[in-house]
């Protein structure tokens, strides 16, 4: 059986709906299947294309991404004190990366069937076999405003796939949205993964600020990350 696509036009090394969709039917299979296909689905908004700078060779790009180190990334950004109060709750330095959890669903479903994958964007089909790395393939600009380390981003995003089955489904302005099959559940897990989350972008509490104790609690048994950068 023939999996029907929508219409695509090129953009960079990846391809692109033509018209934005409020989800798609092809959307699930082609994630599942990017392993096999070396193509993998990642929805874009329209504001979100604004800020794509796609190279031309993706195969560079993809061996960076692979030869960086997510805990290296994240303990250079790690910021000296708590974002929000300066209290670092109990993390004075970077604890390195949190232990892996088991998935409660699986990761294609959890993304495929959340409200994240429904909204109205551009399908985006990119080199690669996981969404992690749409972003550096992509050269997403929305980190702009503090780096453009977007490789780093990416290597940190796999990090997340693997340990807490937390798949990249939307690329948006200057914020990402991401689904997650193995979330925290107790509060040590909490803070682990909040330390890594304020590490990742240090906006991601900034509309609402929080000490990094109370943005953690907001991740027991949350099927969705958001991180915005200002």
């Amino acid at each position: 059986m023939t999996l029907e696509l929508p219409a695509l036009r090129p953009l960079g090394p990846a391809r692109l709906s033509v018209e934005p969709h409020t989800a798609h039917p092809a959307y699930a299979t082609l994630l599942a299947d990017a392993a096999t296909t070396g193509s993998c689905p990642v929805w874009v908004s329209e504001r979100g294309l604004q800020m794509l700078e796609p190279p031309r060779d993706p195969h560079a790009v993809l061996a960076e991404v692979a030869s960086r180190d997510a805990a290296t990334f994240l303990d250079e950004r790690w910021p000296s004190d708590c974002p929000q109060c300066g209290c670092r709750d109990s993390f004075g330095s970077f604890t390195g990366l949190a232990p892996a959890l088991v998935p409660e669903d699986d990761p294609v479903a959890v993304a495929a069937e959340s409200e994240i994958a429904s909204r109205r964007s551009h399908l985006a089909l990119v080199p690669g076999i996981r969404p992690a790395d749409a972003v550096a393939v992509l050269r997403w600009r929305g980190t702009c405003n503090r780096h453009d380390d977007v490789a780093g981003l990416s290597a940190v995003l796999r990090s997340w796939e693997e340990r807490f089955g937390a798949l990249l489904v939307q690329i948006d302005f200057m914020t990402l949205w991401l689904t997650v099959a193995a979330p925290p559940r107790t509060p040590q897990e909490c803070r682990a993964v909040a330390a890594e989350h304020f590490a990742f972008c240090p906006d991601v509490d900034g509309e609402d600020p929080r000490a990094l104790r109370d943005y953690a609690a907001t991740l027991a048994g949350r099927r969705w990350w958001r991180f915005w950068w200002d």
